[in-house]
């Protein structure tokens, strides 16, 4: 772990905590359009125009002031996509609560895909849940490294700073476990940790990433693997049970498998980004 001072970059990351109470406030507000009775389409249309009109007057105005003020702005087209991605989800989520549209919807649909995509938000809580179970056993069983880091922190005043900065970055951490246990792993600049092993190298000096196992790998480790075999096995029970059929049931676990694969990536592109320009960059 590296000195405390290396924390001065952290505020130039993408932080998933907001990214998702913006989602939320967007599902708040279609939904509450919706059930006002206002067309779905406009509902969803303003949802998306608006943000994106903002954000591409925030472009355009920085790019004006960029020759007298030290302002450099992100690039135009990804900005404007995730601003629209963004934006798009919390939208769907909010008109997805509406019953008749999900009536429409449902009978617009082949059975199977139904099935499956009623399936996804019980599959992503699972691994959800099961992501946070170990992020909290890493944390237990690397307790003393992290209160070290507190102690670390130059103070009271420091030390709960730093606490209230891993706490900040605690959902980030839980979708690294979760990207760890089903496979791709997790990187923290030149630090790779996977279900089979690991390569270590200087970290920030934050507590919350005292959840990052020591050594090269061990053979327990592997248990992380148990997180999605166990949602599989739930996942395949459930569709049986919604199916009756077990032609469907295959296809619904193949179509949640698949949405819920979509789901996770657009989560691990949201928890992820820069970190500063230094060593600790990527976070991905």
């Amino acid at each position: 772990y590296g000195d405390h001072r290396d924390l001065h970059s952290f505020p130039t990351r993408r932080s998933s905590d907001l990214t998702a109470l913006l989602v939320w406030a967007t599902a708040r507000s279609t939904a509450t359009a919706a059930a006002a009775g206002e067309d779905p389409r406009w509902v969803l249309s303003a949802a998306l125009a608006g943000p994106v009109v903002l954000a591409a007057l925030a472009l355009t105005l920085i790019r004006f002031f960029a020759d007298h003020l030290p302002l450099s702005g992100p690039p135009v087209a990804p900005t404007v996509i995730t601003v629209l991605g963004v934006h798009l989800l919390g939208g769907v989520v909010g008109l997805a609560h509406q019953a008749v549209l999900r009536d429409q919807v449902r009978r617009a649909l082949p059975s199977w895909l139904w099935s499956g995509a009623v399936l996804v938000p019980r599959v992503l809580r699972w691994l959800l849940v099961g992501a946070t179970g170990v992020t909290a056993f890493c944390l237990v069983f690397s307790a003393s490294t992290a209160v070290d880091l507190v102690r670390g922190g130059g103070g009271v005043t420091g030390g709960l700073g730093l606490l209230v900065l891993s706490v900040g970055y605690l959902p980030n951490v839980v979708i690294g476990a979760l990207s760890v246990a089903v496979g791709p792993g997790a990187v923290v600049g030149q630090t790779t940790v996977t279900a089979f092993g690991a390569v270590h190298a200087p970290l920030p000096a934050l507590p919350v990433l005292a959840v990052i196992p020591g050594g090269s790998g061990s053979w327990w480790w592997l248990a992380v693997l148990l997180v999605p075999a166990l949602v599989a096995v739930r996942l395949g029970r459930r569709a049986v049970d919604q199916c009756g059929d077990r032609d469907e049931a295959l296809q619904s676990v193949g179509a949640a498998a698949a949405l819920t694969g979509l789901l996770l990536a657009v989560l691990g592109a949201l928890a992820g980004g820069t970190l500063g320009a230094g060593s600790f960059s990527p976070v991905a």
